[in-house]
This record gives structure tokens, sequence and C-alpha cells, in this order.
């Protein structure tokens, strides 16, 4: 089908099938360079971030408390972020070589049944849940 067309386009031989060609062409042309200005270098994406997902743990310590283990030490920031179950960004943390790859969190005082936490680079996020009672535990009230 487009074989047919372009054969047919050129045997038209009109001066505006040749105008509207040059328009198109230099169109794509200045499309793709007036995206950056003169002395300005090219935007590439860091090859090293987006290429490995980022494995974690979620371990219970306790009601309302839970630690994210990395598996892997990182060499570039992970973002954590942690939701309730209606979907309302709690918390947003970045974790970096420095903290090493154990990062604690106490929501002990909040009324938030289950946790959302996402962790992730640029490229890849993971998503797991926790309780706010650890199996087997029950929030008891005192009066």
């Amino acid at each position: 089908m487009k074989k047919f067309l372009l054969k047919s386009l050129i045997k038209l031989k009109s001066p505006g099938l040749g105008l509207f060609l040059s328009c198109l062409f230099l169109a794509n042309v200045w499309g793709q360079t007036s995206i950056q200005k003169p002395g300005e270098k090219p935007f590439v994406f860091p090859k090293t971030e987006n290429s490995q997902q980022v494995e974690f743990r979620l371990m219970s310590k306790g009601v309302g408390k839970f630690d994210i283990e990395l598996k892997e030490p990182r060499k570039m920031p992970t973002r954590i972020k942690i939701y309730n179950i209606l979907g309302d960004l709690i918390i947003e943390d970045v974790l970096t070589s420095h903290d090493g790859m154990l990062k604690s969190y106490d929501f002990s005082g909040s009324n938030y049944k289950l946790f959302v936490v996402e962790v992730g680079n640029s490229k890849y996020n993971n998503t797991r849940s926790i309780y706010h009672s650890p199996p087997g535990q029950k929030k008891v009230n005192r009066l």
C-alpha cells in the first residue's frame, strides 16, 4: 500500500507536491534541532540507575513499626514512598548509600491498618504491603 501511494504521488509531478515534501522534511529537521540551544549538551539518561531493580524486604518490629532492608547496597539514591490503604502518600523518603541498607519507620500512633510501601529508582518500582499489627498480635486499648 505504501509503495502504491508513493508511486502515485511521484507520478503527479506537481510543484505543490515538491513543496509539501520539502516542508515536511524541513519541519522534521527543525523539530529535532530546535530543542537544544547552542552550547548545551544533549540530555542523556543515566544508564547505571536504570539497569537494576531494587529488591527489598519488609520486617515488622511491633505494632505500627517496621524496617525496610535492601537486599543489595546501592550506589544511586533509592526512593521510598509509603501510602495508606486509601492511596494517600504518608511519607516520601530517599535512601542514599551513606544511610546503609536499612531504614526504620514508626507509625504506632497512626490509625492506619495497612501500609503500601513502594521502593525503587527512576525506572523500576517494587511494591509490598504490611499490616499495622503483626500477625498474632492485637492492639489493646487500655483505659
